[in-house]
């Protein structure tokens, strides 16, 4: 139980510190694969340390540890520190994984929608230029331009960036979008925008999606 309270400790330490660590980081592309992998290493080394408390110093299975914790009820003893430690594991790492498939899955289900939704509005409204990434041209003074993620992506800009830009500009603005979706954004934002929904509990978690955010838009810049 020792170790798996010392990868604990270790990983709430990762987790409070790991962040203003991480915003030193000046090259966008290493800042974003630190931060997923210090999130990667928090969560794993968190799961082991579980999993090491169900697997208490006897080396009794989870159903085991059940077993014993009924027994000790039964008589009226009072269970051992290894029983419980083991089903507080237990119920932790269940609930965390749970929780993390819910959310996950709860956000993946919304964006497909408003992203079908969008698309279905744009095939009515815009003009389509093909492309490995096809841009959608929308009829609108204002110069606004995004990218659109799915199969195959798509780069939505308005008339406005023709008619208030210079064509070199133009192209910088789409190599932004394309960046986007060649670099896969979409993907790590909504990775880290689910992280900070299941677990708002270390502010590596929930000062991700913000940070991430940032970072894609610098490396879409220098793209």
């Amino acid at each position: 139980m020792t170790v798996a309270l010392a990868l604990l400790l270790g990983s709430i330490t990762m987790g409070w510190l790991a962040p203003r660590l991480l915003r030193r980081l000046s090259d966008p592309v290493v800042a974003v694969v630190a931060w997923l992998t210090s999130i990667a290493a928090v969560v794993t080394t968190s799961a082991v340390a579980m999993v090491l408390l169900l697997l208490p110093e006897h080396g009794l299975a989870f159903l085991d540890t059940l077993h014993n914790c009924w027994e000790s009820v039964r008589h009226g003893t009072t269970p051992t520190i290894e029983v419980i430690s083991g089903l507080t594991g237990g119920a932790l790492l269940t609930a965390l994984l749970v929780r993390f498939a819910i959310v996950g899955a709860r956000s993946a289900r919304q964006r497909a929608h408003a992203r079908e939704e969008h698309r279905s509005v744009l095939r009515l409204a815009g003009r389509r230029e093909p492309g490995a990434h096809p841009t959608v041209w929308l009829d609108h003074d204002r110069p606004l331009a995004f990218s659109l993620p799915g199969k195959p992506g798509l780069v939505v800009a308005t008339e406005g960036l023709r008619r208030h830009l210079t064509p070199e500009e133009v192209d910088a603005v789409l190599d932004h979008e394309r960046a986007h979706l060649n670099g896969r954004h979409h993907l790590l934002v909504a990775a880290a925008d689910a992280v900070a929904a299941a677990l708002p509990i270390l502010p590596l978690f929930t000062r991700a999606a913000s940070s991430i955010r940032e970072l894609v838009e610098m490396s879409a810049d220098l793209a």
